[in-house]
C-alpha cells in the first residue's frame, strides 16, 4: 500500500508550573505597590512595572546547531528507532515525514542512507498490525489523509552513492544531495518523472546519467562544483530546463543540444576547461515560449579563444560574462538588444570594431579591462545608455575623448595605462572631473581643426549616433528597470 509524508512538528516548549507564575505575579505587585518618594510624589520617575514573565528564557543550545528546514520530532524522538543502527529510521520520523511529505535528513554524518527511506510511501507488515490497532482504538492517525514523499533532503553527509530504489519515490520533486562525496547517480533517477528540482552540488560526480534528461518535468539542475568531463547529448531533451549550473567542474566542450533547450534563461558554466562552443548556443532563444530564453551566461575562466558568430542572435540575453579567457576578439552582437552588462576583462583582446560597438547601444556596464586594447573607436559616443566602464589596464596611448559625449556615465576607470597625453592625478579624481577635462580637450580640438561635433555644445551628450536624448534615455532606463523588477517577481528564484 502507498501514500504520502509528512513534516515534523517542533518540539513544544515546556508549560510554566503554576508554582513560578503565582512568584512571577507577587514580584510584579511587590514592584506596582512601590511607594512614592518625597522628591517624587507624583511617581513620574518611578520605572513602570515588569511585565510577568510567561516562560523562562532558553537555555544555551548544546550540541550541533540543525541545519534551518530540519524536522523536529514530537516528544524529542532521535532519528533512529535504535542507538547506533542507521538502518531503521525512528517511527516517529517516518510518521512526521508522511504526514508533510518532507523529509530533511541535511547534517546527520550519514554514510548510508535508510533503507527505509527509498520505501517510505509504503506500508510494511508491522506498520499495518499498527494502523489496525490505531483504527480499533479511535486513534486520529488516517492513512487517506496522508502524503507522498515530495521533497527529500540529504545534503552535508557523508554519503558515497545513491541505491536504485531512488526511482521508487515517483511523487518527488525536489532532490537535494549537494555537499557529499557521491562519485555517481543511480539510472534510476529517471524513473522520477515529477522531479523539477535536483541538487548535486559540492560532490565527485564525473559524468550524469543520460536517464536524467529524460525527467522532462527538471526545472532547475545545479551540478557545480564536481568534476564532470562532458554533458551527455540528452541534455537537450530536457526541455522544459530553466537553470543549468555546470560552474567548476572540467568540462572541455558543451552538448550541441544546448541550442534545444529554449526555455532556459540561466547557463553557469564558469571555471572549467571549455576551449569552444557549439554554434547551436545562439538557439538558446524563446522561440514563442513566454518567459524562455536565456538571459544570464556565464563562461567566465575557462579557456575560450573564440565565440561563435551565433552568440549575437541571443536577442533576450542580458549578462553576458566572459572574463579571464584568451580571447582576442568578439563576435558582434547585433541582435542582442537586451544586453545590459558585458564583462570581457582579463583576455587578449586588442580591437574593438565600429560594428561592435555599434550593437552595444543598450548596454549600461561594459568591463574591457585588463586586455590590449590600442584605442577605442570614434562611434564609442553611441553607448548612450552605458553608466560604468572599465579600461585599466590596457595600452591605451590616446585619451577617448568622446567619453564625455555620454549623459548617464558615472564611472570610468582609465588606469593602467601609456596616456602621457593625461596627467596621472586626473586619473585618480572623479569621474565627472576627467569628463569635464575630455569635454574641454575635444572642444578645443574641434575649433582647431573646424570639425562639428553633435551634443559636443549641450550639457548633456549626444553624437554621431541617431540617439534619444538624455532625458528620454533615463526614462527609457527607469522603465526597463521596472519591467524587470515586476518580472523578478515572477521567476523563481535560484
Amino acid at each position: 500500500m502507498r501514500f504520502d509524508c509528512v513534516h515534523l512538528q517542533a518540539a513544544g516548549s515546556k508549560p510554566r508550573t503554576g508554582g513560578a507564575r503565582a512568584a512571577a505575579a507577587a514580584q510584579s505587585a511587590r514592584t506596582a505597590r512601590k511607594p512614592l518618594s518625597a522628591s517624587d510624589p507624583s511617581g513620574a520617575g518611578r520605572q513602570p512595572a515588569a511585565r510577568p514573565l510567561v516562560k523562562a528564557a532558553a537555555g544555551p543550545r548544546q550540541g550541533r546547531p540543525r541545519p534551518r528546514g530540519m524536522a523536529t520530532v514530537v516528544g524529542g524522538a532521535p532519528l533512529f528507532a535504535t542507538p547506533g543502527d542507521t538502518s531503521q529510521l525512528h517511527p516517529a520520523i517516518i510518521k512526521a515525514a508522511r504526514r508533510s511529505g518532507q523529509l530533511n535528513l541535511s547534517s546527520r554524518e550519514l554514510t548510508d542512507v535508510p533503507p527505509k527511506v527509498w520505501r517510505i510511501n509504503e506500508i510494511d507488515n508491522e506498520e499495518a498490525k499498527q494502523l489496525t490497532m490505531e483504527m480499533d482504538g479511535g486513534g486520529e492517525e488516517r492513512w487517506w489523509d496522508q502524503k507522498p514523499l515530495a521533497k527529500l533532503l540529504l545534503c552535508g553527509n557523508r554519503l558515497t552513492a545513491l541505491s536504485d530504489e531512488l526511482g521508487l519515490l515517483t511523487h518527488l520533486t525536489t532532490l537535494d544531495v549537494h555537499d557529499n562525496a557521491l562519485t555517481s547517480l543511480p539510472e534510476s533517477v529517471g524513473q522520477l518523472q515529477s522531479l523539477t528540482r535536483l541538487v548535486v552540488s559540492h560532490n565527485q560526480l564525473r559524468q550524469l546519467p543520460g536517464q536524467l534528461f529524460g525527467v522532462t518535468t527538471l526545472r532547475q539542475l545545479l551540478a557545480d562544483h564536481n568534476r564532470l568531463e562532458q554533458l551527455p547529448e540528452q541534455t537537450g531533451d530536457c526541455l522544459d530546463l530553466e537553470l543549468l549550473d555546470v560552474s567548476h567542474n572540467c568540462l572541455t566542450s558543451l552538448p550541441s543540444g544546448l541550442g534545444y533547450l529554449h526555455r532556459l534563461t540561466r547557463l553557469a558554466a564558469s571555471d572549467n576547461r571549455l576551449t569552444s562552443l557549439p554554434d547551436e548556443i545562439g538557439s538558446m532563444t524563446s522561440a514563442g515560449h513566454h518567459g524562455g530564453g536565456v538571459r544570464h551566461l556565464d563562461l567566465s575562466r575557462n579557456s575560450l579563444t573564440a565565440l561563435p558568430a551565433s552568440m549575437g542572435q541571443l536577442y533576450q540575453l542580458e549578462v553576458l560574462d566572459l572574463r579571464q579567457n584568451q580571447l582576442t576578439q568578439l563576435p558582434e552582437l547585433t541582435d542582442c538588444h537586451a544586453l545590459k552588462e558585458l564583462h570581457v576583462g582579463f583576455n587578449q583582446i586588442k580591437e574593438m570594431s565600429v560594428e561592435l560597438v555599434e550593437s552595444l547601444k543598450s548596454v549600461v556596464t561594459l568591463d574591457l579591462s585588463n586586455n590590449k586594447l590600442e584605442a577605442l573607436p570614434d562611434e564609442i559616443s553611441c553607448l548612450q545608455r552605458l553608466e560604468r566602464l572599465d579600461l585599466r589596464n590596457n595600452d591605451l596611448a590616446v585619451p577617448p575623448l568622446r567619453l564625455c559625449l555620454l549623459p548617464l556615465l558615472k564611472s570610468v576607470q582609465l588606469e593602467g595605462n601609456a596616456m602621457r597625453s593625461v596627467r596621472r592625478d586626473l586619473l585618480t579624481r572623479s569621474t565627472q572631473q576627467l569628463l569635464r577635462h575630455f569635454r574641454e580637450r575635444l572642444q578645443g580640438q574641434a575649433a582647431v581643426e573646424g570639425l562639428l561635433i553633435p551634443g559636443l555644445s549641450d550639457a548633456g551628450g549626444g553624437g554621431p549616433c541617431d540617439v534619444p536624448d538624455s532625458q528620454a534615455v533615463e526614462r527609457d532606463r527607469l522603465h526597463e528597470v521596472h519591467k524587470q523588477r515586476t518580472a523578478a517577481l515572477q521567476l523563481p528564484r535560484y
